[in-house]
């Protein structure tokens, strides 16, 4: 898949220090690792969903993972730690929005899939019911596949509408045990490894370029080996 993001070059050589930005890191099932990276940087874990980094002069905000692109894309935050899955999500609803400043392994072992009950045709013959939290991305790759989609954007348990509200469902998948419980089967990989994405806001690269080689460390110390 066409992964389109903006990439940048990443200048690593000193600037002074942006004031006052904003740093959104994801929370949810990416709290331990998000834990370890806060650690990484000096900060205390207290369970709390807004931080300080004095030495950056920043602050660092702990958001649902499905907002942090949206919120760096309005200008809300001007960098972020997100999943990969909801920068490509993000690119096709509102694409060049954000710049795509560094790129590393996932922190959890995700693939983007495409699920449907044992028996079912793969690909899709005629139009497909698909039930997805990536509206987006789904309706790109099946119109790759010349297949049309009805499209039931669900926020979570994509696995209980298939086979009753949905023919497919397009989703995360881990390990494949919650497909398995619903007696579902994976039928395509269609993005076998997903990464985490750090992003920043057009308007704000300049400001914290200089700090992406310290992140990018932080985060390879969070990232499970």
């Amino acid at each position: 898949m066409d992964r389109g993001l903006n990439s940048l070059p990443i200048d690593t050589h000193p600037i002074p220090h942006p004031t006052n930005f904003l740093l959104g890191l994801p929370k949810g099932r990416f709290e331990s690792c998000t834990r370890t990276l806060l650690g990484s940087l000096g900060i205390v874990w207290k369970d709390r969903l807004c931080y300080r980094v004095p030495a950056w002069r920043a602050t660092v905000l702990l958001l649902k993972a499905s907002d942090i692109p949206r919120a760096v894309s309005e200008g809300h935050i001007d960098l972020a730690v997100t999943p990969e899955e909801w920068s490509l999500e993000l690119d096709t609803q509102a694409p060049g929005t954000v710049v795509r400043v560094a790129k590393l392994p996932g922190w959890l072992p995700t693939r983007l899939s495409f699920f449907g009950q044992p028996g079912i045709a793969w690909p899709p013959i005629g139009r497909a019911r698909v039930a997805t939290c990536f509206p987006g991305v789904a309706v790109s790759l099946l119109h790759r596949l010349g297949v049309a989609a009805d499209i039931l954007h669900v926020t979570g348990s994509t696995e209980a509408f298939v086979g009753v509200l949905a023919d497919y469902g397009f989703d995360c998948v881990e390990t494949g045990m919650s497909l398995r419980r619903h007696g579902l089967i994976e039928l395509h990989q269609a993005v076998p490894a997903l990464g985490m994405d750090v992003i920043a806001a057009p308007e704000s690269v300049k400001r914290v370029e200089g700090l992406v080689p310290t992140l990018m460390l932080a985060m390879g110390e969070a990232t499970p080996a």
